[in-house]
């Protein structure tokens, strides 16, 4: 999204979600997410395993582990951008660590989200801007829209006769 158009989400009330795949936040990270994904895929052929079986994707999860791409402070930086342009309320985390290649140094799943909490309050992000960050932020715009569903509802019924 270009900054103009994360200013307008945060003046209507939305919440951005931040992707940090890897190659959402470095011009040079999808070329080594290939090279990655080539030699992943190569040693499942040897081993015989094919890509989406259960082993498949247990030996691809563990090579993703042991070969981060990009940094946890990369994240924190993308994270710092949007706050600065949106605000801290308007902010959710979309990870997809379900669903990218690569992750970084320190958040290649989400039990390591601590990491990214601690990262955020070094960075000087008070103790309730990261609960916001993590969940806080789109439940609270789930709410909202969840209760103009409901008000729109009550609206179109006809009346009970």
């Amino acid at each position: 999204m270009s900054d103009a158009l994360i200013q307008k989400l945060a003046a209507n009330g939305g919440v951005l979600m931040i992707s940090f795949g890897s190659t959402f936040l470095h011009s040079g990270y999808p070329a080594r997410q290939q090279e990655f994904r080539d030699s992943v895929e190569a040693a499942l052929d040897v081993q015989g395993f094919e890509c989406y079986s259960k082993e498949g994707v247990r030996t691809f999860e563990q090579a993703r582990k042991a070969h981060p791409i990009g940094t946890l402070e990369e994240v924190v930086y993308h994270i710092d951008h949007a706050v600065a342009l949106a605000g801290a309320d308007h902010l959710g985390l979309d990870s997809d660590v379900d669903g990218v290649t690569s992750l970084q140094d320190g958040l290649q799943d989400a039990s390591m989200f601590p990491n990214l909490v601690a990262e955020l309050l070094r960075w000087g992000y008070s103790n309730e801007q990261p609960r916001g960050i993590l969940g806080g932020n789109a439940l609270r715009v789930w709410e909202a829209v969840e209760k103009t569903v409901a008000d729109l509802e009550g609206l179109t019924r006809a009346p009970q006769q």
